[in-house]
C-alpha cells in the first residue's frame, strides 16, 4: 500500500475527507492534489484553522475573528515554511525520500501524516509568537494576509 492510500485509510477512519480526492497515482507530488483538514482553535475562541498539504508543501490557513471591526469580518493569514526553514527542508525530505524497507513501506502514509500535523502545529504556535499588526512574524514562517 503506497503512503498516499495509508494517508486516505487513517484520515477516513478519524472521519476526516480530503479536498480534491481522486485516484491516486505515483506521480502524486506532480498533481495539484491536496488534502485539507479544518480546526477550531481551542484555546482562541472564534478563531479557525485550515491545514493544507500541497505539492509546495504544509500551508496554515489561519481565520482570526476582527474584534474591533463592527461588521464583525474575519481576517485571513496563509502561513507557510519560510524558504530555507527547518520545517521546509525536513519535509521536503521526508516526501522525497523513496525507497525503504516493506516495513517502512507499509508506516510510510502515518509518518507523513504525523509529520504534517507536527509541523503544522508548529508553524500556528510561531503564528501567534508574531505580531499581526506589525506583520513581524519569527523567520522560520512566511505570513501573508489574505483580503
Amino acid at each position: 500500500m503506497s503512503w498516499q492510500d495509508e494517508l486516505d485509510h487513517i484520515l477516513s477512519g478519524l472521519g476526516v475527507s480530503q479536498e480534491g480526492q481522486g485516484e491516486r497515482s505515483q506521480q502524486w507530488k506532480q498533481q495539484q492534489e491536496t488534502f485539507s483538514l479544518s480546526q477550531a482553535a481551542h484555546d482562541r475562541p472564534g478563531v479557525f484553522y485550515y491545514l493544507d498539504l500541497t505539492v509546495n508543501g504544509p500551508q496554515v490557513r489561519v481565520f482570526v475573528p476582527d474584534s474591533e471591526n463592527a461588521t464583525h469580518r474575519v481576517r485571513q493569514y496563509l502561513v507557510t515554511p519560510a524558504a530555507g526553514s527547518f520545517f521546509a527542508c525536513h519535509f521536503g525530505a521526508f516526501l522525497a525520500f523513496e525507497g525503504g524497507s516493506p516495513a517502512y513501506q507499509e508506516i510510510e502514509g502515518a509518518g507523513v501524516y504525523h509529520q504534517f500535523i507536527a509541523i503544522t502545529e508548529m508553524m500556528k504556535a510561531l503564528f501567534w509568537q508574531g505580531n499581526r499588526e506589525a506583520n513581524e512574524f519569527p523567520p522560520e514562517i512566511a505570513v501573508q494576509r489574505v483580503l
